[in-house]
């Protein structure tokens, strides 16, 4: 195996930036001088002054510069890289405030390198002891504000335990008591996965410049790329198509037969060579299927790291695959990526920017079954995509972005 990659500093043992231990008091924005003239005038019972005293300090209530911002997302990787146009927005907003994330560890390396955030809180395991040293750790961190965009009961909890006073949160039942923040989960879903948290944002009256995601390739993972590059005995061919026939879920996942006959189609008319790139055992042998009978322009990349396949995959004029994690970190590294799509919705979860395209079967959605295994024995929903309409897709990107 090929590795390169240095150990990850991670909260649970080293210190990436030290959080500032204290908190910001935050007050209430001034109540204009006709409302105080109403409670000196007003003569109804006590209780009801009380009362509305206080629905009015809550809906003036402002959120002051943080100093200090938590970010909640556990979930796959691909998720926490919807994430990163958000940190930087923030770090832009706020540039002297340090900002944390919770992360869990699979999806940590997402953000290393990245020049937005400064600690990482890596969340490991679910039981009960280990949670409450979790909890107790991040409180000692003292945040001024949080944001949770997936509003588990987990990331509920955490959100309290930042001592965050602060804490914005979307109005999931009961998890919203959480926040003092709350916003509209169903205003935010209007679009694909990045515009719903850089809603959050818009909150915070923070203006969005740019919304490219966020994947920095240190000159340590391009070294190495060069090594499996000369392993693989690549040299500076054009067009280089990524492939990554892997997926979540299997629902997800195009065949490699059909992958097989892309390439062969692509080397035909475009003299493109590929590389494969896969995770598990299951997805080498896979890798190897699609390789089988095009061993003269298909290349299967050695067991790497995730940022290791993303230093190689830097390397490539096209990346073509199935809706997963790796695919986005393409769409990160501003590669002209072309997605699969069947169950997942490309409004939604599709490659993100302006060079990404989706293939997805005609009205897919009339018969799809949209369960994590399919129901359906013919498989339909990726089935349907025919390799004629994605070899034609790739000739046409191909065309757009790589010949002179």
């Amino acid at each position: 195996m090929l590795s390169c990659n240095a150990p990850m500093r991670t909260d649970a043992s080293e210190k990436l930036i030290e959080v500032p231990d204290h908190r910001r008091a935050v007050t209430s924005a001034a109540i204009s001088p006709s409302i105080a003239q109403y409670f000196r005038t007003f003569h109804a019972s006590r209780k009801y002054n009380v009362l509305l005293f206080a629905l009015i300090y809550k809906m003036t209530q402002r959120i002051e510069t943080p100093r200090s911002i938590l970010i909640l997302r556990m979930s796959g990787f691909g998720d926490v890289l919807w994430t990163t146009p958000m940190l930087a927005a923030l770090k832009t907003a706020y540039p002297e405030a340090s900002i944390g994330y919770v992360v869990r560890r699979n999806s940590a390396l997402v953000l290393k390198h990245n020049p937005h955030v400064d600690r990482l809180h890596i969340f490991e395991r679910e039981d009960l002891p280990y949670q409450a040293v979790f909890l107790r750790r991040l409180s000692g961190h003292r945040y001024d504000l949080s944001i949770d965009v997936i509003c588990s009961m987990a990331t509920a909890i955490m959100s309290i335990a930042s001592h965050a006073k602060d804490r914005v949160g979307f109005d999931f039942k009961v998890r919203k008591q959480f926040y003092n923040h709350v916003l509209s989960r169903h205003e935010a879903n209007y679009g694909h996965q990045v515009q719903f948290y850089l809603y959050a944002l818009s909150y915070l009256g923070i203006d969005i410049r740019d919304t490219e995601l966020v994947w920095r390739v240190s000159d340590d993972e391009r070294e190495c790329a060069d090594g499996i590059m000369q392993e693989l005995g690549i040299s500076g061919h054009s067009p280089l198509i990524g492939l990554i026939p892997t997926g979540g879920y299997a629902s997800k996942k195009w065949s490699p037969q059909r992958y097989g006959e892309v390439v062969r189609e692509l080397h035909r008319s475009s003299n493109a060579i590929a590389v494969v790139f896969w995770g598990s055992e299951k997805e080498r042998l896979e890798a190897e299927q699609i390789r089988q009978g095009n061993e003269a322009f298909t290349f299967v990349v050695p067991k790497t790291t995730l940022r290791e396949a993303a230093a190689v995959m830097d390397r490539c004029d096209l990346v073509l695959g199935n809706d997963s994690g790796p695919l986005h970190v393409a769409t990160a590294l501003r590669k002209p990526v072309l997605g699969l799509y069947g169950p997942s919705r490309p409004e939604s979860q599709g490659p993100w920017g302006n060079k990404a395209r989706t293939v997805r079967a005609p009205n897919v959605m009339d018969y799809c079954c949209r369960e994590v295994v399919c129901t359906k024995p013919d498989h339909p929903c990726m089935n349907n995509i025919t390799v004629e309409m994605v070899a034609s897709a790739a000739e046409d990107m191909l065309q757009e972005y790589v010949t002179p």
